[in-house]
């Protein structure tokens, strides 16, 4: 993602080096407000210590225009982290215990109208309908950065695209925890009421299922769910906060990613923007 430095602009970068640092110029320019910028950064020890940003011919832009370009550029390199650290590790996670209770509930849903039965399977069905999308996530993202490496170009229509590829990630991963939390008092009621089953013909897929919730249900494995829900849930003054599975949750959940993000930026990249210094 680095070029080496034109003439023109080593000595302008060598101008903001800080002792021990190395500097690095993306290959790509962002395209805003009918202008190409370019950023470099500085790292001492690998660790980024310092931000510039450069217009077209080289020259330190103000501080302004620096933090706005810098948020564009740093959102969607930090989504490009994201689809190797957590969207790729995410589509390739086993969901093979889910599918199997999937396969027993199919069975057992044939035979009978019991309403936790089909609750179980609804659930099930919708999370494993939507886990579907991401390896397409996957591929349509790829085939968009592959267009900015070859064309050495970044704008805001291409980070908006790459915006909502990351928003339905988030909505897939958010909306499966909040349906496993959804499921957990149904699957207890199954669980519980086991043994009303036992002249049913259907009742050895009823204990084999059965045994699959007895691990969905462990301390660890709901701890792990609660985890998951709040991870998204967290307010302004960073308390924890359970949001509904729900458009008005998920509208919230987006709210808060891209709360938290600004946050994150404001924090650790503005610091260290040198343009103005």
């Amino acid at each position: 993602m680095t070029v080496k430095f034109t003439n023109d602009l080593s000595s302008v970068i060598q101008k903001h080096k800080k002792m021990l640092e190395k500097s690095e110029l993306y290959t790509y320019y962002f395209f805003y407000n009918s202008k190409k910028y370019y950023q470099c950064i500085y790292l001492r020890f690998k660790k980024t210590t310092g931000v510039v940003i450069l217009d077209e011919t080289g020259a330190v832009v103000p501080k302004s225009t620096a933090v706005k370009v810098a948020y564009y550029i740093n959102s969607y390199n930090n989504f490009i982290l994201d689809v190797t650290r957590v969207i790729i590790p995410e589509m390739r996670k086993s969901y093979k215990p889910i599918e199997e209770k999937y396969e027993l509930l199919m069975k057992i849903t044939s035979k009978t109208e019991d309403s936790a039965f089909h609750k179980y399977f609804s659930i099930l069905d919708e999370i494993l309908c939507r886990r579907r999308r991401l390896p397409e996530i996957v591929e349509e993202f790829t085939k968009l950065h592959d267009e900015v490496l070859r064309t050495n170009h970044l704008d805001l229509g291409i980070y908006h695209r790459a915006l909502n590829i990351g928003e339905e990630f988030n909505e897939i991963v958010f909306s499966t925890a909040m349906r496993l939390t959804e499921a957990v008092p149904i699957t207890k009621k199954i669980k519980e009421d086991r043994k009303l089953y036992q002249q049913e013909d259907f009742y050895p897929e009823v204990k084999r299922l059965v045994a699959g919730i007895n691990d969905f249900l462990s301390p660890s494995s709901l701890k792990e769910l609660e985890k998951s829900v709040r991870l998204l849930g967290e307010d302004e003054v960073g308390n924890h906060q359970i949001i509904s599975a729900d458009e008005k949750g998920m509208e919230l959940a987006k709210e808060l990613v891209e709360r938290n993000g600004k946050k994150d930026f404001e924090r650790k990249v503005i610091p260290i923007i040198r343009n103005g210094d």
